[in-house]
């Protein structure tokens, strides 16, 4: 019992130090470029909760990268609609032993929205996971990320645990 209560205190310490500080996070990002997919390094700089949650749901978020034609969102993901939220475990922390549970959330009729002529509705989705794998694995206390799909039952194949 001693051992419980002894980390949930550290934890919380960690927890709190994350909230009181801000924090830089790189966070890889499927983008958009004129041949298709690429991937991309967004900075995000944030007084945040727990760094871990934060790190796989913003790879989906919104980036501003500079082009010729100005700064532009060039962040895949969010360009289609899909978002990524973090599961929380009994105690509200992000994860399960050595795996991170996250819901991958597709749009509405998203096999319906037309897309750049170089992607598919696949490869979206998976470039979208790619990058969530890579911003999980910068943790070592994390192995896993398991993916649910909330969307149409067609891309229910992408929903599995992942090995990071």
């Amino acid at each position: 019992m001693k051992v419980i209560v002894v980390s949930i205190t550290i934890f919380v310490s960690i927890m709190y130090c994350y909230a009181t500080q801000e924090t830089v996070m790189k966070i890889v990002q499927p983008i958009l470029v004129e041949e298709g997919l690429d991937e991309s390094i967004s900075t995000y700089v944030f007084f945040i909760g727990h760094p871990l949650a934060t790190q796989v749901m913003l790879t989906c978020a919104e980036n501003y990268i500079k082009t010729d034609r100005g700064v532009e969102n060039r962040n895949l993901a969010n360009l289609y609609n899909l978002s990524i939220e973090v599961i929380p475990n009994e105690y509200g922390l992000p994860i399960f032993g050595d795996t991170l549970k996250a819901k991958l959330i597709l749009p509405e009729d998203f096999s319906k929205i037309e897309l750049h002529p170089s992607l598919s509705h696949d490869n979206i989705i998976s470039a979208t996971i790619e990058c969530a794998i890579k911003n999980a694995s910068i943790f070592d206390s994390i192995k896993h990320l398991e993916i649910e799909i909330v969307g149409e039952l067609l891309y229910a194949k992408f929903a599995r645990v992942y090995e990071l």
